[in-house]
């Protein structure tokens, strides 16, 4: 299996050097293929998190996996069924509000802060 994973590896990172060219060679020579480093290897990017869309991005998957967790415990199939249904709910709730919500950007989670808020003095 491990042959099998590699062997795949190997023919991905190939396309992806055609498609991305120096920027992927460089992202190789910092980061291990196959063993999981304990410290960040590559330097972290200028953008920050946004937990919220990231939470409900996966909340289908957490939702559709407690739903197998339930019927997994209880073997009745209504709490099951109810959850499968919220989940794609909020699957489809989800996918509603990215395309016809507007994205969030850096500017405007910083006008929250002053300090980050450029002065009359320097406009």
């Amino acid at each position: 299996m491990t042959l099998f994973v590699y062997r795949l590896i190997l023919r991905e990172e190939s396309g992806l050097l055609e498609t991305q060219g120096a920027s992927f060679r460089e992202y190789l020579r910092h980061v291990p293929r196959l063993v999981p480093s304990l410290t960040p290897r590559v330097a972290a990017g200028h953008q920050s998190p946004r937990w919220g869309q990231a939470i409900i991005g996966e909340a289908f998957i957490w939702l559709f996996g407690g739903a197998v967790l339930t019927f997994a415990f209880t073997l009745r199939f209504k709490p099951v069924a109810i959850m499968l249904m919220v989940s794609i709910a909020v699957y489809f709730v989800s996918a509603l509000a990215r395309k016809y919500l507007p994205a969030e950007t850096p500017r405007s989670r910083s006008r929250s802060s002053p300090r980050s808020r450029p002065s009359e003095s320097t406009r």
